[in-house]
């Protein structure tokens, strides 16, 4: 089932593909043939391929909204917006620094320290059960200066993620692993 989820709603890519294979059969066949029926047969897959463009731009599933969210929150550090941090994490945080109020505080010492310039999201793994979800997301940082000078590195956080009214939360991140940032970063 999530298989299909992710090839109809997320990434269409597959559907694409086997809709264009089928059309290059139907449109052998009609070359065979060249009859009117085979020649209607032709229109199939194009149509097919409308109703899944229409459900992917229409449908946006937990993965897609936490991945926008991940995205604001990565945009929201770069720029030093705490407040645009805070929406995106839940009242009742605990992880990483220990609360909310720690964690927000910890990014706002950070970018002023850093001289952050660059924040960007390398590459993530999102599993979503019911309303909560998972997620292994790597990032890329770049700075200008402060006590670490000028450079770049990459940091792995493991997020949990909650389901509420006003949309998806964090709730809890652990302890972020550092490393080297991607080839040619920053």
């Amino acid at each position: 089932m999530e298989s299909l989820k992710v090839t109809f709603f997320e990434d269409p890519v597959r559907a694409y593909v086997v809709l264009a294979v089928a059309e290059a059969m139907l449109l052998l066949a009609w070359r065979a043939t060249r009859t009117r029926r085979s020649l209607l047969y032709l229109l199939i897959p194009p149509v097919l391929a409308g109703g899944v463009l229409a459900l992917a731009a229409l449908v946006v599933t937990d993965r897609e909204r936490i991945e926008a969210a991940s995205r604001a929150i990565a945009a929201a550090v770069e720029a030093g917006d705490v407040g645009a941090v805070a929406r995106h994490v839940d009242e009742q945080y605990g992880g990483y620094c220990g609360s909310r109020e720690a964690l927000l505080e910890m990014a706002r010492r950070t970018h002023a320290a850093m001289g952050l310039r660059k924040v960007r999201i390398v590459a993530s793994r999102i599993d979503v059960e019911g309303a909560e979800a998972r997620m292994t997301v790597r990032t890329a940082v770049a700075y200008d200066g402060g006590a670490f000078g000028a450079g770049g590195m990459g940091i792995t956080w493991r997020v949990r993620w909650a389901r509420r009214a006003d949309g998806w939360k964090v709730v809890h991140a652990a302890e972020p692993s550092f490393g080297a940032g991607p080839a040619g970063w920053p």
